[in-house]
């Protein structure tokens, strides 16, 4: 007689971490096997301590049933988000659960063994309290584009080149050799979280997930199938460099110029949004705003009403929805949202739909789920989080790594 029919251990996993609590039999249909081969699993997941059983659910029949799923918070993993002025470092254990959070404050012209260093200072004091044997890697979000070629990972950061100097995934890779070390752009691991979220809140799995991030220009992180959409050299997304205006000056990434130059965070982002205010500041004496107010001071004067404000976000929505039309030409997308430093503002996100329907034809308009992300800031560290169990799970690991942990 045959055993049980043999099975992709991270594929269950995979399906139960989707869909739970999730009964056995619709667990066994989802994957296509027997729900012998589903048992045999299930019970080892269960002799290894991270299954929780018996949980009231109903079948994909709608009856009411017991259901599974995985408890992986004793595992933990550390994520990093690198930004001008500060190192940040959350973590998760391995169910999502955010725990402890650690911010380093960094001079804007800090070089790239003091940064290093501090990584790795951080990391370990994280480790100290903590049983290695669940560690299970390191995911870091950086500003900046990357870009992919001989096996290395360079980062590309307007007015902080110390970060490209060398390849920081390596460098952070040889110091924690026992784990994985990711690198991605914020961009795209907040749209990884975000794509979760919509997923979680309606049910249903987007085909083209846009996410644009707002910081001092643009970012854009692109998910195609539940996958972050790299390109050939990691650089797709990068929204922020799409030219809308060829009349303006040339190319350049100087940071510290004022005016335009023809891309489109040059005209849609919150940097942007400072600069449209500053440029009319002569005309609108009784504005409270000045040329040091900071996105969040114009947001909340937009809110009061006042006309610079109402002039300058006007502006940026209008921007805004003439780089996001094209957008849409091309990627064609079911879920755009606006994260990060973008204002939770449904006044705002009214006037971009209006400025949308100028530029799209109505039908695109009708069926373009546009909104703003719940996260805001903290989608990057969570997406962080779910792009290092996504590499275990894609790469048929993680269930290997549970039994190593347990002495399997």
């Amino acid at each position: 007689m045959s055993g049980p029919q043999r099975v992709d251990p991270d594929e269950i996993i995979n399906l139960i971490l989707q869909q739970a609590p999730i009964s056995r039999s619709d667990l066994a249909r989802e994957a296509g096997v027997s729900p012998a081969a589903v048992t045999h699993l299930v019970q080892e997941l269960d002799s290894l301590g991270v299954l929780e059983d018996k949980i009231p659910t109903l079948s994909a029949g709608g009856r009411r049933s017991t259901g599974i799923r995985l408890d992986l918070r004793q595992f933990f993993v550390v994520a990093l988000r690198i930004n001008r002025d500060r190192l940040t470092f959350q973590v998760f254990d391995g169910s999502g659960a955010a725990a402890e959070t650690t911010e380093i404050p960094i001079d804007f012209g800090i070089e790239f063994e003091p940064i290093l260093e501090l990584i790795g200072v951080a990391i370990r004091r994280l480790l100290e309290a903590r049983d290695e044997r669940c560690f299970l890697g390191i995911s870091i979000a950086s500003l900046g584009w990357l870009f992919e070629d001989d096996g290395q990972i360079i980062l590309h950061t307007d007015g902080f080149s110390e970060l490209g100097k060398r390849d920081i995934r390596a460098e952070v890779q040889a110091m924690f050799p026992a784990v994985p070390v990711l690198l991605e752009h914020d961009a795209k691991t907040s749209a990884l979280a975000e794509y979760q979220d919509h997923v979680v809140q309606t049910g249903r799995k987007p085909v083209c997930l846009l996410n644009i991030v707002g910081g001092i220009g643009f970012g854009g992180g692109i998910v195609i199938d539940g996958k972050i959409y790299r390109g050939s050299k990691g650089v797709a997304g990068e929204v922020g460099h799409l030219g809308i205006n060829f009349n303006s000056a040339v190319y350049t990434r100087n940071l510290e110029t004022a005016g335009f130059n023809g891309l489109f965070e040059d005209y849609a982002s919150p940097r942007a949004l400072r600069q449209h205010v500053t440029s009319r500041l002569l005309e609108f004496p009784e504005s409270p705003l000045t040329e040091t107010s900071t996105p969040q001071e114009i947001y909340a004067a937009f809110e009061d009403g006042d006309p610079l404000a109402e002039w300058a976000i006007g502006r940026v929505c209008q921007f805004l929805a003439y780089g996001l039309a094209g957008l849409v030409f091309v990627l064609d997308p079911d879920v755009v949202v606006l994260g990060d430093a973008f204002p939770a503002s449904d006044a705002i996100l009214t006037r971009i739909r209006a400025s949308l329907a100028g530029y799209l034809p109505s039908v695109l308009v009708e069926r373009l789920d546009l909104k703003l992300s719940q996260r805001g800031t903290s989608a990057v560290l969570y997406g962080s989080y779910l792009l290092l169990l996504q590499w275990y799970l894609t790469n048929g690991q993680l269930f290997e790594r549970i039994r190593s942990s347990r002495g399997g």
